[in-house]
């Protein structure tokens, strides 16, 4: 019989030069401006395009979580095009959009406010601004999946999503290595017996940006290396579990939790067992001796995984920003 170990999955976005060891991350962000100077970009974001009843040229700021920074924000900007249409790239997640204005010409004159704009009668701008003056609508929400396109319509005052939410199939190996998580979080157990199925939990999972405890969404649980549904869970108040199959206990492999987005949310890897010592023939009324578990650094250290994780995630990263970051604000100024 064997006993096996659990750890914190450090191969996600590992491979990039920028150093995080348990679940890692790195890549370089920008906002719809300009091209991504990292593919790890692409990976974890996707595409809005927002229609509006607008006239061209009208300013829109589409702000994203950057998975794994505590407390930043990535902003891309558009402006709309001849139908009222503004298409952006950003992280998937959630999403706060501002509504800013009509940006003046580069030649000092000034876009009109169309009749079914709010405050039309304001057509004048003060000398050191670049946005015409005018009762801006109300920042509101919207979502971007990873690896999708969607459209929102603007109207009366909402966003609403036209068709049906996509639906994000499960990176390969490859992609995965380019994921960046977005939450700490505690797990249990730290040793598993190998070839038998256990119950795997989550706990105090935090999403690093916010700061807030995960709380009603459901995940999709991943076993890998082939991406291989396990089934899907619900996190209340930051906790879950699910079942891990004696087909993912013997050999080492990741287990991947996704929320509907295509964000990930935990991972862990089991290392494929450690074998016990051979038990020997035990004397008269002698208890056979109990098997050795793997040891993860020293006897009484605490098991590689969450204390590192939380640790790292939040300390050790290295970030490359080029687009424009900063910190969301819950109105236009």
């Amino acid at each position: 019989m064997k006993k096996s170990v659990l750890s914190a999955r450090a191969g996600i976005a590992g491979a990039s030069a920028f150093a995080l060891v348990a679940l890692g991350v790195s890549f370089g962000a920008t906002g719809a401006v300009a091209e991504p100077i990292d593919p790890t970009f692409a990976a974890n974001s996707g595409t809005i395009d927002i229609e509006t009843d607008f006239d061209p040229g009208f300013l829109i700021e589409v702000t994203s979580e950057v998975p794994g920074l505590e407390d930043q924000y990535n902003t891309a900007t558009a402006v709309t095009d001849d139908e009222g249409v503004a298409s952006f790239q950003n992280f998937a997640g959630p999403v706060t959009v501002d509504f800013v204005g009509y940006p003046t010409r580069s030649s000092g004159g000034s876009d009109p406010i169309p009749s079914d704009s709010p405050d039309s009668s304001a057509s004048d701008t003060e000398s050191n601004s670049n946005i015409v003056a005018f009762s801006a609508p109300e920042p509101a929400t919207a979502a971007i999946w990873r690896g999708k396109e969607v459209t929102f319509e603007y109207t009366g005052g909402q966003l609403q999503l036209v068709g049906e939410a996509p639906t994000v199939a499960a990176p390969d190996s490859e992609e995965l290595d380019t994921l960046v998580p977005i939450a700490v979080y505690s797990f249990s157990p730290s040793t598993y017996i190998a070839g038998t199925p256990f119950d795997l939990s989550f706990s105090g999972i935090t999403n690093i940006t916010t700061g807030e405890v995960i709380d009603g969404i459901d995940v999709s649980n991943y076993g890998y290396s082939a991406p291989t549904l396990i089934g899907t869970s619900s996190i209340t108040a930051g906790s879950f579990a699910f079942t891990v199959p004696a087909a993912f206990t013997t050999d080492p492999h990741t287990l991947v939790s996704f929320d509907s987005f295509g964000r990930v949310i935990t991972g862990i890897e089991l290392d494929g067992g450690v074998t016990a010592p051979p038990v020997t023939t035990p004397a008269v009324d002698t208890a056979p001796p109990a098997p050795v578990l793997a040891n993860t650094g020293s006897a009484d250290a605490v098991p590689f995984g969450l204390i590192a994780l939380g640790t790292l995630v939040l300390g050790g990263m290295a970030f490359a920003i080029t687009g424009v970051l900063r910190r969301r604000e819950a109105s236009v100024d």
